[in-house]
């Protein structure tokens, strides 16, 4: 499965997860702007985090995760496990 079904992203908008045993970044675009997107995470992550293309980062809190996507990439980064 696509991770961008998973997500239940658009036909427009494209998403692509890296993972290590601590840490998953999704990384999603959308081919115009104005796509939303939205995820739960999962008990496990400890902290997320949205890092955009010129390496800005903003802390999410919660587990919810809501974005609007265009044509930029934003990483979402998802900790887990223990510090």
């Amino acid at each position: 499965m696509r991770v961008g079904d998973a997500l239940c992203v658009s036909p427009d908008a494209y998403a692509l997860c890296f993972r290590s045993e601590r840490r998953t970044v999704i990384v999603l675009w959308a081919t115009h702007d104005g796509i939303p997107v939205a995820t739960e995470a999962s008990r496990d992550v400890r902290r997320i985090r949205l890092v955009a293309l010129d390496g800005s980062e903003t802390a999410i809190a919660g587990r919810r995760v809501e974005l609007t996507l265009g044509p930029s990439p934003v990483y979402v980064v998802f900790e887990e496990g223990s510090r």
